[in-house]
Formats: C-alpha cells, sequence, structure tokens
C-alpha cells in the first residue's frame, strides 16, 4: 500500500506495552505508519525508531494530523486520554484494561458514537495460539456438551518489580491485569455473552503485596447450569499446570505452556523477520482425550497479533466491524468490579 493510504499512528506512552507490542508490531505492519510518540522526558522511542517524532504530551499529539491515536498510560490514565483524543477526532486503540470502570466505558463508547470514530480495546490474546486452538475445538465440539472451561495465567514471582501495576492505584492488580485477559477470553467463548452472575476471590498472597496477585473468577450462566467457567491467576506458581482445560460430555482438551508471540518480540523478532512467529513447538501442542479413542495431539493454530491491527485498518478504511468492539472491553470491567464486590461480599454478584 503507498505511503499516502498508510495509517499514520501516534503512541501515547512508551512502557513494556509499547516497546514489546505496539511499536514492532506496528512497524511490521504495511497498512501503519508509526509516526509520533509521546515520552514526557526521554527520546528512548528514536534509538530503534529513528524515524519517529517524540512529542512530549498529549495536547501536542493530538496537534498533529495522526489519525490513529493508541493509549498505552498506566490503567488510571486511560479515560482521560482516551477522551481526549476521541474529542480531537482521533480512531483510538486503548491498552487492556480498557478504564477502571464500566461508567468511564461507557462515556468513552458514546463519545465515539457521538464523533464517529473507531474506538476499541487492545485484547490480543485472542490471537493467541493456544486460544485460537482451544476456540476451535469448542467450535467443533470436539470434547461434546460443555461442562467445564478452566483457564489459568500463572506465574511465579516471589518479589516486585516496582512498577504501577503493583502499586495501591486504581486499575492496578493482577485482577485488572491479566484478568482482563483471561475474562475477554472466557467471554468470547460464550459469544461476548456477559454471565448472569460472577462469584469470586480475589486476595494479595505475597507478603508486601499492595494490591492483589491472585483471582480465581467464578463465571455463571442461567442458560448454562452444568457448564462451571473458571479463571484463575497467580503470582506464586513454582510448577506450573495447564493453561486451558476444557471438558465435555465426549471427553477432554487440555493444553499445558503459553503462546510464543510475546517472548518473540522481547527477543527482537517480529513477523517482519521470522517467518516462524507465533508458531508454537510441538512439545506444547494441546492432547483432546475423547472417550474410546486413543489420545490425539493437536496442532496449534497459528497465533497472529497482526490480526488485530489488520481488522483495525480494516473498520478505519472500509467499515468493517471491529473484532473487539468497545463493547466487549466494557464488559470484562463489568466483570472485573462484580468481582471485587463479590471477593469482598464473600456472595455472588448478579450481573443481568
Amino acid at each position: 500500500m503507498s505511503e499516502a493510504k498508510e495509517i499514520s499512528v501516534g503512541l501515547v506512552g512508551f512502557g513494556m506495552v509499547s516497546q514489546v507490542f505496539h511499536a514492532p508490531l506496528l512497524s511490521s505492519h504495511p497498512l501503519f505508519k508509526l509516526s509520533y510518540v509521546v515520552e514526557r522526558s526521554s527520546e528512548k522511542s528514536k534509538e530503534k525508531y529513528p524515524d519517529v517524532i517524540v512529542v512530549k504530551t498529549l495536547a501536542d499529539l493530538l496537534n498533529t494530523n495522526v489519525e490513529l491515536v493508541i493509549i498505552a498510560t498506566p490503567s488510571s490514565q486511560h479515560f482521560e486520554h482516551a477522551r481526549d483524543a476521541l474529542t480531537a477526532n482521533k480512531h483510538v486503540i486503548v491498552e487492556k484494561p480498557f478504564t477502571v470502570t464500566s461508567e468511564e466505558a461507557e462515556t468513552l463508547i458514546n463519545l465515539a458514537k457521538k464523533h464517529s470514530k473507531i474506538l476499541t480495546v487492545y485484547h490480543n490474546r485472542r490471537w493467541d495460539s493456544d486460544f485460537l486452538t482451544v476456540k476451535s475445538i469448542i467450535e467443533q465440539k470436539l470434547v461434546g456438551e460443555l461442562a467445564e472451561i478452566d483457564i489459568h495465567y500463572d506465574r511465579f514471582r516471589n518479589t516486585f518489580k516496582g512498577g504501577w501495576r503493583e502499586k495501591n492505584e486504581p486499575g492496578s492488580g493482577i485482577l485488572y491485569d491479566l484478568g482482563s485477559h483471561l475474562i475477554d477470553q472466557a467471554l468470547t467463548l460464550l459469544g461476548h455473552r456477559l454471565p448472569d452472575a460472577v462469584f469470586a476471590d480475589v486476595r494479595k498472597q505475597r507478603e508486601g503485596a499492595e494490591t492483589d496477585d491472585y483471582f480465581d473468577v467464578d463465571l455463571r450462566y442461567n442458560d448454562l447450569p452444568s457448564l462451571k467457567i473458571t479463571l484463575r491467576s497467580g503470582m506464586l506458581v513454582k510448577k506450573l499446570g495447564p493453561r486451558y482445560a476444557i471438558h465435555g460430555t465426549s471427553g477432554s482438551f487440555v493444553k499445558y505452556g503459553i503462546d510464543v508471540q510475546e517472548e518473540k518480540l522481547k527477543n527482537g523478532l517480529t513477523p517482519k523477520n521470522d517467518d516462524q512467529f507465533g508458531v508454537e513447538p510441538e512439545n506444547i501442542w494441546g492432547v483432546l482425550s475423547i472417550d474410546g479413542k486413543d489420545d490425539q495431539v493437536i496442532k496449534s493454530h497459528t497465533g497472529s497479533y497482526l490480526q488485530f491491527y489488520s481488522n483495525v485498518a480494516d473498520a478505519i478504511r472500509n467499515n468493517k466491524p471491529l473484532e473487539v468492539a468497545p463493547e466487549h472491553g466494557r464488559d470484562v470491567i463489568k466483570v472485573i468490579e462484580a468481582a471485587i464486590q463479590s471477593s469482598k461480599t464473600g456472595k455472588i454478584v448478579n450481573l443481568l
């Protein structure tokens, strides 16, 4: 595509998410041009992307001709920054979690509609190889009628990195951080439906923790009373169990390991310089166990975070529907709010 048709992008913030995900992926995509980066006190982005223009404030960025603004600042700033960008008639991608509250999310959705602008949330893990594989297994009903969906995102980190995600501030903690991914994946598997109710245990497990570092969230659907959906994450899991365990009336699918894209990006590999980007090694493919049959190793789908950006480009240029509608991001926040309330009260919280 000619340069005139590229979508000019302004990246707000140049922390880990921008350095590992947005900047290298945008630079690998022919439909985007990373034009500006907002950095208040440095010009680190120019070390790797010398053609970008560094500006010091969001206001400076919004006075340029960029079409798309990506908000990659701490969660507590998402609402304010996205609001200002939409008001300035820019298309907007907001890093997950979308906002701190569902009320803020609803305000942004209405603002995007008012200005006829694209608004989406960076729920990139819909394009993880393992999730794409699980989604295919369920769509094909290979385990029969679903009885249980168990999704984990565990780590072992018994010290603190010191970033804002571990501070006691709005939008911090593991539930907003990793929980956003798992909730979005679960709602996607259920056709982007909000659960009728949520029951959750959200707590601090590490000594000295300022915010939550463990959660166990149970999603409940009234029309699927036999289906148990459990989402778990902890920072003190040294021996990792399955990332996905899907059980049904015909058998089970169990998957260990994690999508390789993030690790490759951290090591400087991108879709542009690695033709195996997104391809999982065979030793972490999942196993399908069906009643009366031998276990079958299922080749993982190829992960592709670039698909998120391709869809955004299609929405901007061709008015195609967004894969990650802003309402999906809002619903994730609704579940997080319900989970926090449930954990505090020890009771089931009804959403619908």
